[in-house]
């Protein structure tokens, strides 16, 4: 298999780290520091569009207006990008809804102890979180590229965590260079950095690698959307989290808009 690492693979694999992973990351918990984990995942849900469009603009998908797969893509795709506009831009009415028996106590008091987002860094936050899915998205295409020259999931997963970490670690070095940053102590920081790189990194890269190299990665990117639904119910119940109106709104439209894509996707295949 390593025969097969080619000049060219070797390009690939850094620039989907690079591009795809280390950015995305980067701008992802940026922005996440002045929105709500409701809201940055409900934006999440605009990686399909992206993808698709991305895709499409490289041939990997196809674009028939003359048919109802055609026009169901491009009309879930249009959809979906308008729920993700609405959500930073309007806020409406908050939701009333009873409160949760399990509030996480640590999680008060660090909202608590937390400065409140004025409107303007809210807004910066969902811009970031945005520049994060055109990454991410970026990072589906650019995998699947890297797939038809390297089929090899874990091998290309592993390398591409090593690097990852690694730009990780002189981004975090650059940015805040005091050594409490690097300190985890026996906490919630600590179980939190194990579960990201043992399960949020290393297991889930690994299968979304394999899953992208078969079945292609439009199809990773539709379930986004089940994201959404236990970050809300999570949210709700641990971090006393609030809904308005317009989260529940532009949340509904990426949804529709989503399996209006995926629907499009699934009668290509069929006819």
């Amino acid at each position: 298999m390593w025969i097969l690492m080619t000049k060219k693979v070797i390009i690939q694999i850094f620039l989907s780290s690079s591009l795809g992973m280390t950015l995305s990351e980067v701008l992802f918990f940026t922005g996440f520091r002045w929105t709500s984990a409701t809201v940055a995942v409900a934006i999440g849900n605009i990686v399909p569009a992206l993808t698709f469009v991305i895709a499409a603009a490289l041939k990997m998908e196809t674009v028939q207006l003359k048919t109802a797969a055609g026009q169901a893509k491009v009309m879930g795709t249009a959809v979906c990008v308008g729920g993700s506009m609405i959500m930073p831009i309007y806020k409406g009415p908050l939701l009333k809804v009873w409160a949760s028996p399990i509030h996480w106590r640590y999680a008060e008091h660090a909202a608590a102890a937390a400065a409140a987002p004025t409107p303007a860094s809210a807004a910066l936050g969902d811009v970031l979180i945005i520049l994060s899915c055109v990454s991410w998205a970026a990072w589906l295409v650019m995998t699947n590229k890297t797939s038809e020259s390297f089929s090899a999931p874990y091998t290309s997963s592993t390398i591409m965590s090593l690097i990852v970490g690694a730009e990780s670690a002189a981004v975090s070095a650059a940015v805040d260079r005091s050594l409490w940053a690097w300190k985890l102590g026996l906490g919630i920081r600590l179980y939190s950095v194990l579960y990201m790189g043992i399960i949020g990194w290393g297991v889930t890269f690994a299968v979304m690698t394999w899953c992208v190299q078969t079945r292609g990665p439009l199809f990773v990117s539709m379930f986004n959307p089940v994201v959404l639904v236990v970050v809300a119910l999570l949210g709700w119940a641990f971090l006393d989290e609030q809904l308005h109106l317009g989260s529940v709104i532009g949340a509904v439209l990426i949804v529709v808009g989503l399996y209006m894509v995926l629907w499009g996707k699934r009668k290509e295949i069929d006819d």
